[in-house]
């Protein structure tokens, strides 16, 4: 017995040491990921950003080009396809959030009851948002087409002239925030469908003894209660539409002009037509920087709720 408690008493001595390394040694690989995923590239972004870097270039020294500072970001601030595109990447975001999200509520009310087929309509709510957004690009570009489109064959059924939609001035953005709430109006619909199981059936209960209507209901109980979850859904959904890109370059590419010019296809024009790196990583950082103003309220009131 002796032996045995000392070799207890001996193991419980070197326990704090291997718990002192083990923690360290177990979030490495964590740190080292991040880093390789995160940290190099955004100070690799920094380093490019303050020079005329060019990778067309055919020695390093002038594909790194010369030092220029802050350069790149007075460029993109007095050019007027960089302020255009501001405005259509902002114009985009809130039109398609608000749509979104009031559907995504009005589909998760409706199917949060028991309802025949419940099941089957809840997963086609859901089927949209699985398809990828480069597909839902290519079969919205075909429905507007002036050749083969469903457009020009309802306009046609119903004796009006077929057109071209995509290459009309005020109708492109509005099949590009058609195609993409289409492609995520789900996203609202899971979140609000989630929040609404979630909900406790008292006070909903109680507010049907004293009469009140479920318009009432939904405004003084449905709407508090689920005020978090709608701020950080919210959030989610504006920052994922701020940086649209696949869908808008595979519907439109921008055109026709600068109608559809958002910043991510401005970024892209730089970068891989023009080869003018540092000019697309300095609307990059705008972006981000729009991004996190736009949103830094939003999650204000996200702690305070």
């Amino acid at each position: 017995m002796g032996v045995r408690k000392e070799m207890v008493m001996k193991m419980h001595r070197r326990r704090p040491l291997l718990d002192r390394f083990m923690v360290p040694i177990c979030i490495i690989p964590t740190v080292a990921l991040i880093v390789f995923l995160a940290a190099y590239p955004l100070a690799w972004s920094v380093y490019v950003v303050v020079r005329t870097w060019n990778p067309t270039s055919a020695t390093l020294a002038a594909r790194e080009g010369y030092f220029v500072g802050l350069s790149n970001f007075g460029y993109i601030v007095t050019d007027a396809l960089f302020s255009k595109s501001f405005q259509n990447s902002l114009y985009f975001t809130i039109v398609v959030v608000a749509i979104e999200f009031w559907l995504g509520m009005l589909a998760a009310l409706l199917l949060f009851e028991e309802v025949r087929l419940g099941r089957i309509w809840r997963t086609m709510c859901i089927m949209p948002m699985i398809v990828t957004p480069v597909v839902v690009g290519v079969v919205w570009r075909g429905l507007w087409s002036s050749q083969f489109g469903f457009m020009n064959f309802i306009a046609t059924a119903t004796g009006l002239f077929p057109d071209v939609w995509l290459a009309r001035v005020e109708w492109a953005m509005n099949a590009l925030i058609l195609a993409d709430v289409w492609e995520w109006y789900p996203f609202f619909f899971l979140i609000f469908l989630s929040g609404l199981y979630a909900l406790p059936r008292e006070p909903f209960e109680a507010a049907q003894i004293d009469g009140a209507s479920s318009l009432s209901a939904f405004r003084y109980l449905t709407l508090p209660m689920l005020a978090p979850l709608i701020v950080l859904a919210i959030i989610l959904r504006a920052v994922d539409a701020f940086r649209t890109f696949d869908l808008i370059y595979v519907g439109t590419a921008g055109g026709p002009g600068t109608v559809t010019m958002t910043l991510s296809m401005y970024s892209f024009q730089y970068s891989f037509m023009f080869w003018r790196e540092g000019i697309a990583l300095a609307s990059a950082f705008l972006m981000m920087f729009a991004t996190v103003v736009f949103t830094y309220p939003l999650v204000k009131l996200l702690r305070f709720e």
